[in-house]
């Protein structure tokens, strides 16, 4: 990293620590403004956030910087995620062995992340950045029972999805399938 973008991190984390952890702003506010920043700008801001900012303290902020780290397929913090399994918080755990899964697909070395979003253990909605929404539908069981199919195509790798969203629950869940030709 060139000595200009050090410097940026350098102010932008020390602008958070002040704004943000004294709770004069949100969180979520910064980072959308870091996100309009270079990638390796952001990169190295997210690696400061989740190897600085204590998890106890402030859970969301640390998951929420793993995520744009999982975005960014940044494999270097593979490591940091995997040591927070032990004290992640039973409301995050699946959200973090989500991003791990992530994290370690991108570390083989594949290029996408479909293999993940057809496990259905992770729940995965089909509005992911690297896909291409193609088509929608609506598939009618009885009549009180309905759901949604979205249908996707990932512009890494062009597979084509079939994923179902099921309303039925508390909250939807995504069950991904091979679309049929």
């Amino acid at each position: 990293m060139i000595v200009n973008q050090i410097f940026i991190v350098s102010t932008l984390f020390k602008s958070f620590k002040e704004d943000v952890l004294s709770g004069k702003s949100k969180y979520y506010d910064f980072f959308t403004a870091v996100k309009s920043g270079t990638p390796e700008v952001m990169t190295e801001f997210f690696r400061e956030i989740v190897t600085y900012v204590k998890y106890q303290k402030h859970p969301k902020i640390v998951k929420d910087a793993f995520r744009e780290l999982v975005q960014l397929r940044d494999i270097i913090v593979l490591e940091k995620l995997r040591q927070l399994m032990p004290i992640w918080k039973d409301s995050y755990y699946m959200e973090y062995a989500y991003l791990l899964a992530l994290l370690e697909n991108a570390s083989s070395g594949k290029r996408c992340n479909c293999d993940i979003y057809k496990d259905s253990t992770y729940n995965v909605a089909p509005y992911q950045e690297e896909l291409e929404i193609i088509g929608r539908d609506n598939h009618r069981y009885d009549d009180h029972f309905e759901t949604q199919i979205v249908y996707v195509r990932c512009r890494i790798c062009t597979r084509e999805w079939e994923v179902e969203i099921d309303d039925s629950y508390h909250y939807p869940h995504s069950h991904w399938r091979p679309k049929q030709k």
